[in-house]
This record gives C-alpha cells, sequence and structure tokens, in this order.
C-alpha cells in the first residue's frame, strides 16, 4: 500500500523572504508512516484545490498570529507584528477544501486558531488581557519539551477514547486562543482557567485540533503513555484509511 501524503504547513517569514519548516514536524511523520510533502503558498484557487486533492491529510503547523480582521474584529496592540495575510488566506481556503473532502487534519497551536477561523469562529486576541487570574503559563520560555500545565479532557471525547484519561500535561505556546467555537466543531479539552485546548470536527473522521506543540515532545515522553505519538498515530491512521478506500473520489 502507498504511504498517505501528509502535507506539511510551511511556516513564512516575510521579512527574511523564506518559507520553511522544522525536522521536528518532518521526522515524526516519516516515522509514523508517512510522506510528508511541503506545499509552496500560493493565492491560486485552482492550484490549491489540486494540492488539497492529491493530499489523505495535512499537519497544519504554528505561527504567528492570525489576522483578526479574517474573524471581524479590530486589531488589538497584543497581536503579532509578523501575522500574514498571505498564509492565513492560504492556509484557510486549503483547509476548506480538505475539510469538504472529509481528509485528515491535526491542526497545531495557530493550526488549531486558524481551523477555528476558517470555519467562522474568533479567537481571544490575548490571553493575558481576556484571562487576567488564569494563574496558568500558556506562553512558556524554552526549553518546549517540558510539561506547563494539566488540560482536562472531555468525558466521552475523541481524545479521551483514544488516551483513556481524563488529564494529560501538555507545553503551551500560545498567548491566543479560541473564542467563539465555529459552528461544527466541539471541545475535546480545556485548561482549568477555561482555555479551549483540543477541538474536533464532529461530523468528519479524523479533523482534529490541538492547542499545545506535540512536535516537541514526540521526543520526551513516557513509553508507556506517549500521547502525543499516540495522537500522531491515530491522524496518519486516518490518512492511510482515505489511501486504502478505492471508492475515494476527489472534487
Amino acid at each position: 500500500m502507498d504511504k498517505p501524503i501528509i502535507l506539511i504547513l510551511p511556516f513564512k517569514d516575510s521579512e527574511n523572504e523564506r518559507t520553511f519548516i522544522y525536522n521536528n514536524y518532518i521526522e515524526p511523520v516519516i516515522q509514523a508512516g508517512g510522506l510528508p510533502i511541503i506545499p509552496a503558498m500560493s493565492a491560486s484557487q485552482s492550484d490549491i484545490k489540486q494540492i488539497a486533492n492529491i493530499a489523505h491529510g495535512a499537519i497544519f503547523t504554528g505561527g504567528p498570529d492570525v489576522c483578526p480582521e479574517n474573524y471581524g474584529e479590530e486589531r488589538s496592540d497584543k497581536v503579532s507584528p509578523r501575522t500574514s495575510h498571505e498564509r492565513d488566506y492560504f492556509e484557510s481556503q486549503l483547509f476548506c477544501s480538505l475539510y469538504e473532502q472529509d481528509k485528515a487534519v491535526l491542526a497545531i497551536c495557530r493550526g488549531m486558531q486558524l481551523m477555528n477561523v476558517a470555519l467562522g469562529g474568533t479567537l481571544y486576541q490575548d490571553i493575558p488581557t481576556s484571562f487576567p487570574s488564569s494563574g496558568l503559563e500558556h506562553n512558556q520560555k524554552e526549553p518546549f519539551d517540558e510539561i506547563s500545565h494539566i488540560i482536562d479532557i472531555v468525558e466521552l471525547s475523541p481524545l479521551e477514547r483514544l488516551l483513556g484519561s481524563s488529564q494529560i500535561g501538555v507545553n503551551s505556546s500560545h498567548h491566543q486562543s479560541v473564542k467563539k467555537l465555529a459552528r461544527g466543531l466541539e471541545t475535546m479539552a480545556a485548561s482549568g482557567d477555561g482555555v479551549v485546548e483540543a477541538v474536533y470536527a464532529v461530523s468528519k473522521p479524523f479533523i482534529w485540533g490541538i492547542q499545545w506543540h506535540p512536535e516537541f515532545m514526540f521526543y520526551n515522553e513516557p513509553e508507556d503513555k506517549p500521547v502525543n505519538t499516540m495522537i500522531l498515530e491515530a491522524f496518519i491512521q486516518a490518512a492511510k484509511e482515505i489511501v486504502e478506500d478505492t471508492s475515494y473520489e476527489t472534487i
């Protein structure tokens, strides 16, 4: 059987005119049985649809904030100056095409926020401003492969069924979070201060968003309960099932 083609969405560095991806996104996908492809950003609808058509799954990566204009809000002075309308547009259009085709998606940190906005949701532009009494460290400093705080997993959610746990420890490197949850998404986990930490698309085989960064945790997990590896392997398995489905058609 062919390996599933997994898009890994790259970072956009406009200041230095480069597009790039970190190896800690690529290597775990290879180890889990996927074939990673790094797509070039394009504003062409036909290009975006063709990219979606060849993929079996996609990882939407972290990075700078999603532009608030995309969810109808004025920009706070807390929003990163490194936002990219080009990246937001490409990823939003690509996500919607993958969503329509029931492709597998794992959206990480900014990726989860982008997914929520693409489906009509909104974001808190700055957690310290919106949750001043939180007491949790959502934007930890290095090292990023250490647990920052605990999250509570929703009972009977897909995440709880996969991990068999009601709580897990996660790292955390974000200052924004889901505000209004988009239609079609449900929460799978939240931190003690109410910040949404994981979501999924109810009507889709595997479209998950997680607010933490598993790519930093893959090599620092207990062997008896490697939760981040379990999530990645579940995502790759969902993509493999698309490869196996001979009746599958692109649109």
